[in-house]
């Protein structure tokens, strides 16, 4: 027994003193590596922030275009931030012992050298771990979500609470919490209020959380299905990527009925159905849901429908709508005094002395209870004279309907008053040109038009941007005086479908020769030759596929804007013979010889029409979103003041384009397949004051480059002494090189100077009456040190509001070293990315950084994970 014993303490003995031998062995192989483990944990240090960095990226690109962020991404890129932090901090603290000698300086201290090594070893497995998870990560790392509401306290600006309305407005509030009621209607005449009142019952509908979705959107007279789809998909935060139109009205009913997009997410556990408020304004005709994508007649409870029409007809003919569901908004009462139009009147024309009461209480009297009336005149009267008042009341009272069947006369009568107050028979006639326009035009494309058909006082002594500036002035007071409207977006304007209507009747009455089609008509075949012979102004939007006649005989015509399309496709940003399919005859301009502005959009070009060449009055030609073909026909118009190809796709400008030596603004925005401009046109253009090629071409000839031997060169641009806005790609910075002082002229830019990469920054810019002189730089990886940039660069970055900064080399402060001179007062909006090198953005405290920090806009994002200081340590 006692060598059985014996022998098992041996073999015990023997097992311990192994794992003591592997433990002592193990420790001192700490010590003995940790040079090496103190490297490895650097190196993996620098591959977890190459992929930290490379995440980042991504996530910035994804919320510059307002995505949500995966949370399994954003759950990664904290984990990784608080681990590197405790990781670093751990090592630096214990690196800095282990460097040190022990024993007066003889002996390494093998101790510290031990924790440091095997501290090190943790925090490489650590960090190869995450790297080994950012494999695993969602991509992409973005998703769109529909857009957070901003909550709002405030009702809509022309929001009025009339006694008279106020239990229809609660009424309304009723029938859309009562379940029993899946369809309710909103009617009353144009301009009676119904658009506005169904803004506030959205702001009040969303405070009370009543659906989880509110949808509000626009059908119009003539519905666009494609448009209605796009708006519905947008507030949902769907993407709609199918072109037809019944394509995309399938996917819209999948999202209404919450149906899942794969097999996966069908295993998910079943969330709350959500409640869905959709909101149609502006019914003229029973709209067929199926069309559009919703599902009514399935999901009732689901699904709760707001619809707004001028005829109570129109609403009942929905088999779903009840007699009792439909609420009418009436006219305002007109007592004097005490009436609600008297009300309104007072507040639009703001004050009012004592001894014109009376006269005002006549005058809003006379508008026919109409707020659309009541505003416009009493804008129309602000500020001005008894004599005006006693005038606009005297024109009251001799109401005409102007022939129009659907305007009371004592309506039409009071919107022709607030045009007569219409300052300038020149604003006058802009005002009518506004009208033939479609809804929501772009004020860049109202400027051309503008400046083609010579409608500014004294014209030929404006430049581009002196029109520019009348424009958004006329722009502006007719907003005041109630006369246009805000769009959606700032770089539009818009008009109330009554105004265009009574617009149109004046311009008929005054022999303005404007053709008056509603602005949503879609042709299927071109206008009688007697409708058209004696017009000055056509705007015509035709269906896919319409012939036009082999030549029309319009020998007043000045303006002729054509838009072709098919409402039942979805036509992309770039356009190909697919979307386009609509072409012109080559004599088709033969007899409009007075022809001044011509607009061909959403066109087959790719047969360029040969009588184009004959149009020698021409000042304004737009070829937007077309497919164009050899276009060298365009040299021969040498009265053309304005070019604007954008969106189309051109892949070569021709030579002849150096002829138009009358040329003030070429535009080849968005031109994405032009690659080549012969060297040699630009520097005959010097008469050239705005030049856009915003994501166009950017193929310049360098210095030494054989193969872009027949391009331009960047520097042709400096001949052009007149040039005040530029917007332009730069691949190469070495090829801003001699003599820019143009430069300093530039009064609006948009430059992005770097070698690879878009104009991912500009997009967001927004369009502003106050601000009209945007001028944003973009640096991204350019190939020279900051030393060594042109100093007309260095300039323009002083004179910037907006800069973007990214994978700049060889700065540290970064302002401070990117000055020439001056400062940075203008500076709102500072960008900077991938800041390797760079400690602060300004090196101290002062004044002419000011309008960055105290306007809100001078936030910096990066791709790192802490943030860059603004100023250094003083």
């Amino acid at each position: 027994m006692e060598p059985i014993v014996t022998g098992a303490a041996a073999n015990l003995a023997s097992e311990a003193t192994k794992g003591i031998f592997q433990e002592a062995k193990r420790n001192i192989r700490y010590v003995m590596v940790y040079r090496k483990n103190v490297e490895q944990f650097e190196e993996k240090l620098q591959r977890l922030i190459a992929k930290r960095t490379s995440v980042q990226e991504d996530v910035d690109a994804a919320r510059r275009n307002v995505q949500e962020i995966k949370a399994d991404v954003k759950e990664w890129c904290n984990r990784v931030d608080e681990k590197m932090d405790q990781e670093k901090k751990k090592v630096q603290d214990l690196q800095g012992i282990a460097n040190n000698k022990c024993f007066i300086g003889l002996c390494p201290p093998i101790k510290s050298r031990h924790r440091l090594s095997r501290r090190a070893e943790e925090g490489a497995t650590t960090f190869q771990e995450l790297i080994n998870q950012a494999g695993q990560l969602s991509t992409p790392v973005g998703y769109w979500n529909v857009p957070e509401d901003i909550e709002d306290d405030k009702p809509p600006k022309d929001f009025e609470v009339f006694e008279s309305r106020q239990k229809l407005f609660n009424d309304i509030l009723k029938a859309l919490e009562d379940a029993t009621i899946s369809m309710i209607g909103v009617h009353g005449m144009g301009g009676v209020g119904k658009s506005t009142l169904l803004e506030e019952v959205v702001r009040k509908v969303k405070k009370a959380k009543l659906f989880d979705q509110v949808v509000m959107v626009t059908v119009t007279e003539n519905p666009d299905i494609l448009n209605i789809q796009d708006q519905i998909a947008e507030l949902l935060g769907l993407e709609l990527k199918e072109k037809t139109a019944k394509a995309r009205a399938l996917r819209l009913q999948r999202r209404f009925k919450g149906e899942k997009e794969d097999e996966e997410k069908e295993k998910v556990e079943k969330q709350k159905e959500e409640r869905f408020l959709l909101i149609l304004d502006d019914l003229w005709a029973k709209l067929n849901f199926t069309d559009v994508g919703i599902p009514f007649e399935v999901e009732q409870k689901r699904c709760k429908i707001l619809l707004a029409s001028r005829s109570k007809g129109v609403l009942l003919e929905f088999d779903e709508m009840h007699d009792q569901n439909t609420f009418h908004i009436a006219l305002l009462d007109d007592k004097e005094e005490v009436g609600e139009a008297w009300h309104l009147f007072k507040k639009k024309v703001r004050s009012i002395s004592p001894e014109l009461e009376t006269l005002g209480n006549k005058i809003a009297k006379r508008c026919g209870g109409l707020p659309l009336a009541i505003s416009a005149v009493a804008q129309s009267l602000r500020n001005k004279s008894r004599f005006a008042w006693e005038n606009a009341l005297k024109e009251l009272e001799k109401p005409s309907s102007g022939g129009l069947k659907d305007i009371s006369s004592a309506v039409y009568t009071a919107l022709k008053l607030s045009y007569n107050h219409i300052e300038g028979e020149e604003a006058k006639r802009f005002f009518l040109f506004c009208s033939l326009l479609s809804h929501n035009t772009l004020i860049e494309d109202l400027l051309t038009y503008t400046i083609g058909l010579g409608l500014l006082p004294d014209d030929d002594d404006y430049t581009v941007e002196q029109a520019r500036n009348k424009v958004l002035t006329w722009i502006e007071n007719l907003k005041a005086s109630g006369l246009l409207l805000d769009s959606y977006s700032n770089d539009r304007f818009n008009m109330h479908d009554i105004l265009c209507d009574v617009a149109k009747s004046i311009a008929s009455e005054e022999k303005n020769g404007m053709l008056p089609l509603k602005q949503e008509d879609v042709l299927k075949s071109w206008p009688e030759v007697k409708a058209m012979k004696e017009r000055n102004w056509i705007n015509l939007r035709l269906a896919s596929n319409t012939m036009l006649p082999d030549e029309v005989h319009c020998p007043e015509l000045t303006f002729l804007h054509i838009l072709g399309e098919d409402p039942s496709i979805k036509v992309s940003p770039h356009p190909s013979k697919n979307d386009c399919s609509t072409k012109v005859p080559p004599y088709f301009f033969n007899k409009v010889e007075m022809l001044k502005v011509l607009d061909l959009t959403r066109m087959d070009l790719s047969s360029f029409p040969s009588s184009l060449g004959l149009l020698s009055s021409l000042q304004t030609l737009c070829l937007h979103n077309s497919v164009l073909g050899d276009i060298a026909l365009v040299g021969e118009i040498r009265t053309l003041k304005i070019l604007s190809l954008r969106d189309s796709d051109i892949e070569r400008l021709p030579e002849e384009i150096g002829q138009l030596v009358q040329l003030r603004l070429l535009n080849l925005t968005s031109c994405t397949q032009l690659r080549t401009i012969p060297a040699g046109i630009f520097s005959k253009l010097t008469k050239l004051e705005e030049l856009y090629m915003r994501e166009s071409f950017s193929e310049w000839k360098a210095e030494g480059d054989a193969s872009r031997q027949s391009n331009a060169s960047f520097d042709e641009l400096s001949s052009l002494s007149l040039l005040t806005t530029l917007e332009v790609h730069i691949p190469n910075a070495k090829m801003v090189n001699g003599d820019f002082s143009f430069f300093k002229e530039l009064k609006r830019y948009k430059i992005y100077i770097g070698r690879e990469g878009r104009f991912n920054w500009f997009h967001g810019y927004e369009y502003s009456m106050t601000l009209q002189h945007s001028r944003a730089l973009q640096l991204i990886n350019v190939n020279v040190s900051i030393n060594d940039l042109h100093h007309e660069i260095k300039m323009l970055l002083g004179k910037s509001e907006y800069l973007y900064l990214d994978r700049l080399e060889g700065i540290t402060i970064a302002l401070d070293e990117l000055k020439d001179g001056e400062g940075f007062s203008n500076l709102k909006k500072l960008h900077i990315k991938n800041w390797s090198g760079i400690q602060y953005i300004i090196g101290d405290e002062r004044n002419e950084f000011q309008e960055l920090r105290s306007d809100g806009k001078g936030s910096t994002s990066n791709t790192q994970h802490q943030c860059l200081p603004l100023l250094g340590q003083k």
